[in-house]
């Protein structure tokens, strides 16, 4: 390799080496979009803190408390939406709004006409003896 080859190779190894390690050093990410099925934040003891997840019915957001407060859910489920807090246990407490969602209906669908414009044909009566 000459001189020329390594001014070439050389800075743009270190560049790669750069970008690749930015986001392991400085422990950021800038992104403009984040798409998971669930998203957990959790403190420095490891310990979930808020909960971003989708659900049957819709999408919920949850946090957690520290020792034995109350946790606040927002979000749907499948037959229920609202905001409710909750204990440790995760059985609500307290005043809270939830709303039944309503079950979505089956539209009608009415039979199609026949082909043609002609009232069908109708079907003579067996014979005796058949």
């Amino acid at each position: 390799m000459n001189s020329r080859e390594r001014w070439t190779v050389y800075p743009l190894l270190f560049l790669t080496l750069g970008i690749a390690l930015t986001d392991k050093l400085t422990r950021q990410v800038h992104t403009d979009r984040l798409i998971c099925k669930n998203l957990l934040v959790t403190d420095r003891q490891g310990k979930p803190q808020v909960v971003v997840a989708s659900t049957a019915g819709g999408g919920i957001v949850q946090t957690q408390a520290n020792g034995p407060g109350l946790n606040v859910v927002l979000g749907h489920y499948p037959t229920v939406a609202g905001l409710w807090f909750t204990n440790a246990n995760d059985v609500p407490v307290g005043p809270s709004l939830i709303i039944p969602t309503p079950r979505r209906q089956r539209p009608h669908v009415e039979a199609a006409p026949p082909a043609s414009s002609s009232p069908p044909a109708e079907e003579a009566p067996p014979a005796k003896g058949e």
